[in-house]
Order: structure tokens, then sequence, then C-alpha cells
């Protein structure tokens, strides 16, 4: 999941516009922390580039139940949905 997280970290630089290396990113950063600043405009951002990145198709509805909390959480995700 290693080459995931890293996928995910860089979807969030690119997404965010954040001025950041991909190292800068711990995996278990929150994602409302000040260095990346996910907000709702981000968020959807971020929903538009994992299904970019990774082929994933994310429905409406269920943006609306998915709770990132952790840079982990959303590699997680991706990983599930990858694998299954």
């Amino acid at each position: 999941m290693a080459n995931i997280s890293e996928r995910v970290k860089k979807v969030l630089v690119d997404e965010l516009n954040l001025n950041l290396s991909i190292e800068a990113i711990a995996d278990d950063d929150l994602v409302y922390a000040p260095h990346i600043r996910l907000d709702s405009l981000g968020y959807l951002r971020l929903v538009h580039g994992l299904e970019r990145e990774f082929g994933l198709e994310i429905s409406a509805e269920e943006v609306g139940h998915i709770l990132f909390e952790k840079v982990s959480d959303i590699a997680s995700f991706v990983d599930e949905r990858c694998s299954g």
C-alpha cells in the first residue's frame, strides 16, 4: 500500500495546490491539519483527483458518506476499492 499512499499524497498536493512535497505529508497526518487544509471544496477536488488517478468511480451518494480523518484513511479507502 506504500505506492498507493504516495499516489494519494500526490493527488492531495496537486488537487489542493499545496506548496509541499509529498515527503512532507505523513500517513498519519490529519487531513484538516494546517499544512493540508482540506475543506469542503478541497474534498470534492480530492475525490475527483482520486477518481482520475486510480480509475475509480465514486458516486455522489458515496461522497456524502465517506469520512477521511487521516491521509492513511484515504489510502485505505483507495486500496479497498482497487482490490475489491
